[in-house]
């Protein structure tokens, strides 16, 4: 008798998917500007991170390198090439989650631009 086994275990992690990293999502420097979008009318509106893309009010960054900083998975570097209508710049940012409960989701984002030397705080946006 043959074990399919090996197979479905395969099938199983294969179609897993791939948990989110702990920066991803919608984030905003003040809480009541998660409730704004694009077509608000205002620039006060959240950021989204996905996956190595970062979308801001006026442009978009792609993390051209990321890396985790220490062992507990909530701070990394990476290096950002950022283009808006008429520009394209590349830096440096140290980011990292934190604020929740212990081992639980994060509730804030820290952004530390390495060139400009400035530092945003940014809060968690519910799911829309």
């Amino acid at each position: 008798m043959k074990s399919v086994l090996p197979i479905g275990l395969f099938v199983v992690f294969a179609a897993a998917p791939a948990l989110a990293a702990p920066y991803e999502g919608r984030w905003a420097q003040e809480p009541e500007w998660c409730a704004n979008d694009a077509d608000s009318g205002t620039e006060e509106i959240a950021i989204e991170i996905s996956g190595k893309t970062i979308r801001y009010y006026e442009g978009t960054c792609e993390m051209a390198s990321i890396e985790d900083i220490g062992v507990w998975d909530a701070a990394w570097k990476a290096h950002l090439v950022c283009t808006t209508e008429d520009e394209t710049v590349e830096f440096d940012m140290i980011m990292a989650a934190g604020g929740g409960k212990p081992f639980g989701e994060p509730r804030f984002l820290t952004q530390v631009h390495m060139d400009e030397g400035f530092v945003r705080i940014l809060h968690l946006c519910p799911p829309r």
